[in-house]
């Protein structure tokens, strides 16, 4: 982030550079895409005015505050920007917050089993197929993943709503795409 601060119609001694330069440091808390910030200081008669050009990665915002004193002119202007980085920010939370409940209150009213979902990592064992069905049955599972040892394929045997049982075997892909 560059800060250039520019002083017009009047000196201003070092320590005032250095104080506008950490209060706007402190706009990178509230604005991590802060590109640039142009500065620029003048004064007309007893009034000293700060013009504050912040850039955005897409956006610029402008500020502009008069008072008597140099540091409480950058004082007033900090405020201002962070109370409109602030706003800018929570728009943006607001709007992502807005796609996420939309989203997840459709998934959650969709998918309850969500609520009881656990994960296992599993390495097939090898077995035949009247193994598998004692295994499933014995613990009572709704399917089983084993590698069949007759066909050599992984294979999925599974309980049916009339307590029936099936079979699905999984083969590989055997027409595998090549990159060109």
């Amino acid at each position: 982030m560059d800060i250039h601060i520019t002083a017009r119609k009047l000196k201003v001694p070092d320590s005032v550079f250095e104080y506008i330069r950490g209060k706007m440091e402190k706009c990178r808390k509230f604005f991590k895409n802060i590109t640039r910030i142009d500065v620029t200081i003048s004064k007309q008669k007893y009034i000293h005015t700060v013009d504050v050009l912040l850039h955005l990665t897409g956006q610029t915002i402008r500020v502009t505050q008069e008072s008597e004193d140099i540091r409480s002119a950058v004082d007033l202007s900090v405020d201002k920007i962070e109370k409109q980085l602030r706003k800018r920010k929570e728009r943006i939370k607001d709007r992502r917050r807005g796609y996420e409940k939309v989203a997840s209150d459709e998934f959650v009213q969709d998918a309850s089993w969500l609520v009881e979902l656990t994960r296992r990592k599993l390495i097939p064992e090898s077995m035949d197929l009247p193994q598998a069905k004692r295994h499933l049955e014995i613990n009572n599972f709704m399917f089983w993943i084993f590698k069949n040892m007759e066909s050599g394929l992984l294979s999925v045997i599974y309980r049916k709503a009339d307590l029936s049982y099936g079979l699905m075997e999984i083969e590989k892909n055997k027409n595998k795409q090549r990159k060109v």
